[in-house]
């Protein structure tokens, strides 16, 4: 028996499963590190839609952020940001210092600065109602041991934040955001 399935990638359930295969397929063709020598984990940040500031920072203990594209430090000062949109993804290395003794733990900060197609800046007009009034993904990157990642996620506004283990690479973060119905 075969069963054919149409799928409707317009609606609002279909997309976010839809990323979510996406995420997991693409886990399993990044296995391989970046030529960087410079890191101990390297990790995938992509955009399904939209534009979005990336901000990494060192929460506990020393971190160093790689850009693995070129093989160069990241400056943070007094942290890493970069930008991110859904036609690039970026490639960051994490090389611990010498004052870790495994209780690293840094953030990843993801900040949507404008829907798909729009050039919307991020909302300033924020109410003290909320604490975050922009659609966004925080991220608390940490590990229990060796290979064993303890990320947790916060979620903002209809942001869709999801993350996968690449074994012997790394993490890699996918963000998104629902729409409005």
């Amino acid at each position: 028996f075969f069963c054919q399935v149409r799928l409707n990638l317009s609606s609002s359930i279909m997309l976010p499963l839809f990323a979510v295969l996406l995420l997991l397929i693409s886990s399993f063709f990044a296995g391989s590190k970046a030529a960087c020598n410079c890191c101990h984990t390297y990790h995938n940040v992509t955009a399904v839609r939209g534009e979005w500031l990336v901000t990494v920072s060192s929460v506990f203990q020393g971190s160093n952020f790689w850009n693995a594209t070129t093989c160069k430090q990241m400056p943070a000062k007094p942290h890493v940001e970069f930008n991110l949109s859904s036609t690039q993804t970026m490639i960051y290395g994490y090389e611990n210092t010498d004052d870790d003794t495994f209780d690293v733990i840094y953030s990843l900060t993801v900040i949507r600065t404008a829907a798909e197609g729009q050039a919307q800046a991020v909302n300033t007009n924020s109410s003290r109602r909320k604490l975050i009034s922009s659609v966004g993904c925080v991220y608390v990157v940490s590990a229990a041991g060796a290979a064993q990642p303890d990320i947790r996620v916060e979620e903002y506004n209809g942001a869709l934040c999801m993350w996968s283990r690449v074994p012997g690479v790394g993490e890699n973060f996918l963000i998104d955001y629902t729409l409005p119905f």
